[in-house]
């Protein structure tokens, strides 16, 4: 029998002759900005179709104050009804989204207002709309910031 030194000293052998290898388990999304170096992964490192962008399909448009659509991401229509509430239709569901919606100061149009945006379609995850009661409408309420009295405005309204 080899003395300890020895077969210490065979088992070194083997493992420079030899090689090693070792299989590291990662689990999946495990490794982000905070376990790389910088400048550690580069273009040239990465498989084409490897790093996707997120599939998000956030939908926006410019609504001007009598309910046209000045500019849009596409598929969007609105409408005003006599009472100065808008529907903003997105033709699906936006169950689900987030809705924002920002007044808009242009030229013909200034005045200080507040708006409100809710998604239609009941609860348990929109408002019950008394008009176009379906979660591919959003209502969008604009009333001046003084008297709380309805103010047809100009609006960005986005969903996401």
């Amino acid at each position: 029998m080899p003395s300890p030194a020895v077969a210490i000293a065979l088992v070194a052998l083997f493992v420079v002759l030899g090689g090693t290898a070792a299989a590291v388990q990662v689990a999946r999304n495990s490794v982000g900005s905070g376990q790389l170096k910088n400048k550690a992964v580069t273009t040239k490192k990465i498989k084409n179709g490897a790093v996707t962008p997120p599939k998000t399909t956030m939908r926006w448009a410019l609504v001007a104050a009598d309910a046209s659509i000045v500019k849009q991401s596409g598929g969007i229509s609105a409408a005003i009804n006599m009472t100065g509430d808008y529907y903003v239709n997105f033709g699906s569901s936006q169950t689900g989204r987030s809705v924002q919606v920002t007044p808009v100061y242009r030229d013909d149009d200034f005045s200080a207002v507040t708006t409100v945006a809710a998604l239609c379609g009941g609860p348990p995850e929109g408002a019950s709309c008394i008009v176009h009661n379906s979660p591919k409408f959003v209502f969008v309420g604009a009333a001046t910031a003084d008297t709380g009295l309805p103010d047809p405005q100009a609006f960005y309204i986005t969903t996401f």
